[in-house]
C-alpha cells in the first residue's frame, strides 16, 4: 500500500524571499531547497524542501533528471493585480516563464513538442532562466498592495484568486 502526503505551504511573498535567503542555510544537509534557481532542470515557479536520501517522484518522470526527495511545497503568495491590463500581463509572464522552464521534464516523459517550441528550447537554457528572473517582477506582486492574492501556481488559472482578509 502506498500512502501519499502532500503539504503545501503559502507564504506572503516577503516571507517567502526572507525565506529563501535563509532556508539552505538553517536546514543543512539533510534537506535541498528546490527551485528553478537551484536545481538545473526544476521547471516551476514555486520551491520545494526535498529531504536528502529520500525517493519521491511519479513513475512516467523517472528519467526527468531532478532532485527527487520526498518534499513539502512552498508557494509564494503573491497580490493578483486589480487592473485587468496589468492582470493580464501578470497572467501572460507567468506562464512565458512555465514555458521557458518546462523543456527538461517536457523531454523526460516525451510530451509532444511542436516547432514553436522547439525553436524556444534551441535558446540555450541559462539565457531562459535568465527571462524568467527578469519577468519576475510581473508575476511577484506584493499581496499587501492589492484587493486580491493567488499562490504562484502553474498558471493564474489554475491558482485561485483570493480575496485579501484585512485583519
Amino acid at each position: 500500500m502506498t500512502i501519499l502526503i502532500y503539504i503545501y505551504i503559502y507564504m506572503p511573498l516577503s516571507d517567502y524571499k526572507k525565506f529563501l535567503k535563509i532556508a539552505q542555510r538553517e536546514l543543512c544537509e539533510k534537506y535541498f531547497v528546490q527551485n528553478y534557481k537551484t536545481d538545473k532542470n526544476y521547471s516551476e515557479m514555486w520551491t520545494q524542501i526535498r529531504a536528502n536520501g529520500t525517493t519521491s517522484m511519479p513513475v512516467k518522470a523517472y528519467k526527468f533528471d531532478i532532485h527527487y526527495g520526498m518534499c513539502m511545497d512552498i508557494f509564494p503568495a503573491v497580490g493578483v493585480s486589480d487592473a485587468p491590463k496589468k492582470k493580464l500581463k501578470q497572467k501572460k509572464a507567468l506562464s512565458l516563464n512555465r514555458l521557458l522552464l518546462h523543456d527538461a521534464y517536457a523531454k523526460a516523459v516525451n510530451e509532444p513538442m511542436n516547432y514553436k517550441l522547439k525553436l524556444i528550447y534551441a535558446i540555450p537554457r541559462c539565457i531562459r532562466r535568465m527571462i524568467c528572473k527578469i519577468n519576475e517582477h510581473r508575476i511577484m506582486l506584493d499581496p499587501m498592495k492589492y484587493n486580491q492574492w493567488a499562490a504562484v501556481w502553474y498558471s493564474m488559472e489554475v491558482s485561485v484568486v483570493q480575496p485579501k482578509k484585512n485583519s
